[in-house]
């Protein structure tokens, strides 16, 4: 017993003991007339690390890891793998059909699907193994795509036929060929309900929104108010609105997802809204004018202008950190820039990196690596016919990344404690018993608590 409290207060000690180091988050931008991604440091920005990759890169994402993204080239059908870790292009090109568009990655990180807009197609891409999988066959001129949350299906809006094709999200089929509204070669950005229950596609030529039932794909038509045209939407966090931005003139107008039906409200914005970012708490929504280069802040509750405020040349997009606290604002322009607004001092924007040509949209990366090498042992000590036994596990630092400052060690699930980065890197599990199996994970923790995912070990002896 006396052994057993000297360990616990070393370990007391050890967890006291703590560093600074920057943020483990990273914001990538991809530069359409540069063919290069930029790399941010986050919050505080900085000169960004600038990625070769192939030509006119369309858009880009991130696995849900946030480790490895993938970008569309759209000049040389191709898209580029980068390891955020080392901010480098990784393998070769993947090749795709004709002029990538968009791209959108399965909730499990298995799947990636490009649209093809030249080629009328969409290429699946296996994560695993950075090959194309399958190519579907979509309608004429696929731009946007969305996955269902649920994983199930995948939405791509043909923007030449006005239609949308839906895709088997796991057997790669196309399963529906859907009419929509004249969306007149407009790229158009739909969105979907948390529940995947129903999409809204909006059409920029006609003045409308489809909404489709996923269940069935059935749908009704919404007419924009006061001539509104929009080639984006967005869900709100809860569901039970959406927010469509009449990019050809100052208002957002709003869907009640109870009823699919348009509020006889707008809310008044700047000139040309276009891309829209929540908090994470949903109650305030950050809209981008692109005309007037202002942003425009929304109280959601009640559908209501707080403000609108100078920005700068196109803010074209705009992404909520993934620290919560800031929101970013991608300005489209030769060269560009990015902005960030802390939103909790007083919705502030400045400008934290200046980017290159024409930067079109942002990703996140993760820099903070689970640690390596895991092992247990168990150790017994007999007393008579009682035995006790002890696992102490073992581990070894991350071989890459941001240094963590702790980790977190877990026993089927649970926390059992928090070792320091500056002590010796194992735990001793008290109390255990000879034959029962254990399951212990280790996670990274860095300075602002974020967490890495877990390395097992199971351990299960019986003799």
């Amino acid at each position: 017993m006396f052994a057993r409290k000297i360990f616990y207060i070393a370990l007391t000690t050890c967890i006291l003991i703590n560093h600074l180091y920057a943020s483990s988050y990273v914001a990538l931008i991809n530069n359409y007339s540069s063919n290069s991604v930029s790399v941010v440091d986050l919050p505080l920005g900085g000169t960004p690390i600038n990625i070769p990759v192939g030509s006119a890169p369309y858009d880009i994402v991130t696995t849900p890891n946030m480790q490895t993204a993938y970008v569309t080239n759209s000049g040389d059908n191709t898209v580029s793998v980068i390891d955020v870790f080392t901010n480098s292009v990784t393998g070769s090109p993947i090749p795709v059909g004709t002029s990538p568009y968009y791209i959108a990655i399965t909730p499990d990180g298995s799947k990636a699907f490009v649209t093809n807009n030249g080629s009328a197609n969409v290429s699946v891409i296996d994560i695993a193994s950075n090959t194309v999988s399958a190519t579907i066959p979509a309608g004429n001129g696929p731009d946007g795509i969305l996955i269902t949350p649920d994983g199930k299906k995948v939405y791509v809006t043909n923007d030449i036929d006005n239609t949308v094709t839906v895709i088997n999200a796991l057997t790669n089929k196309a399963i529906a060929a859907i009419t929509v509204g004249n969306q007149g070669g407009y790229g158009s950005t739909a969105t979907v309900t948390p529940d995947s229950a129903y999409v809204y596609v909006p059409n920029y030529n006609d003045g409308t929104v489809t909404v489709i039932r996923t269940c069935d794909n059935r749908t009704c038509t919404l007419m924009m108010p006061d001539g509104g045209q929009a080639s984006t939407a967005f869900a709100i966090s809860d569901g039970t609105k959406i927010y469509v931005p009449a990019d050809n003139s100052n208002f957002i107008a709003i869907i009640e997802t109870f009823c699919n039906t348009l509020s006889a409200d707008t809310i008044l914005v700047g000139l040309e809204p276009y891309d829209i970012a929540f908090s994470q708490d949903g109650s305030t929504a950050y809209v981008g004018n692109a005309l007037d280069g202002t942003i425009s802040l929304i109280d959601v509750p009640t559908d209501s202008s707080i403000e609108t405020f100078a920005g700068g040349p196109s803010p074209d997009t705009l992404a909520l950190a993934p620290d919560a606290d800031h929101v970013l604002v991608v300005f489209n322009y030769a060269p560009g820039t990015l902005g960030s607004i802390d939103i909790a001092n007083n919705n502030t924007l400045t400008t934290i990196a200046a980017l290159q040509d024409n930067p079109y949209y942002v990703a996140f990366g993760f820099l903070l690596a689970p640690p390596t090498h895991l092992r247990a042992r168990q150790s017994k000590i007999e007393f008579g016919f009682q035995i006790t036994c002890t696992n102490i596990l073992h581990w070894d630092p991350p071989n890459k990344g941001v240094p963590p400052v702790a980790y977190n060690v877990y026993r089927n699930n649970k926390l059992l404690g928090v070792v320091s980065a500056d002590c010796s890197l194992k735990y001793k599990d008290y109390d255990c018993y000879k034959g029962v199996q254990y399951t212990y994970s280790v996670r990274s923790k860095d300075a602002e608590g974020n967490l890495s995912e877990p390395t097992s070990v199971i351990i299960n002896e019986s003799h």
